[in-house]
């Protein structure tokens, strides 16, 4: 017995293109036949130049193999390879574009603090001057910065 999914898989196995297969028996079909020949090699011809330029264009995208000719397996090959070498380089720039932010945002922390820091000794005593200098070198050497 044959179940609907059975059913399915062997209509769709068996079943025939939308235009059956023409052979030339007559005068009238061989010229219908050699015009769906033209037709579908047009078409073929297409499809291989397309797939020949993508071929092309990929072969030049990879600097190692811009100016070689190379066969198409050799040119997915190196592709590959290139990709990969991207995306190692992508994933690298990116955790020291993620280890530079969070110095960015310690730093900028920091600087925040001093400000508070320095308003605080600006207020504190304004007679007092040279206690305001040494409040900012000890300021500055906490933030490890020296000026000469």
């Amino acid at each position: 017995m044959v179940n609907k999914k059975n059913r399915k898989k062997f209509i769709s196995a068996t079943k025939l293109s939308k235009s059956p297969p023409i052979s030339p028996n007559s005068k009238d079909d061989a010229s219908q036949y050699d015009e769906r020949r033209a037709h579908h090699n047009a078409l073929e011809r297409k499809r291989r130049d397309h797939i020949k330029d993508s071929f092309v264009s990929l072969r030049k995208s990879v600097p190692s193999l811009s100016r070689d000719k190379v066969s198409r397996a050799q040119v997915l090959i190196h592709a590959t390879s290139y990709i990969k070498y991207l995306t190692k380089k992508i994933n690298a720039n990116k955790r020291e574009s993620d280890i530079l932010e969070l110095e960015n945002r310690e730093t900028y922390q920091k600087v925040k603090k001093m400000e508070c820091r320095l308003n605080r000794l600006d207020m504190s005593d304004g007679d007092n001057s040279d206690d305001g200098i040494f409040g900012i070198d000890n300021l500055l050497q906490e933030f490890n910065v020296k000026f000469e």
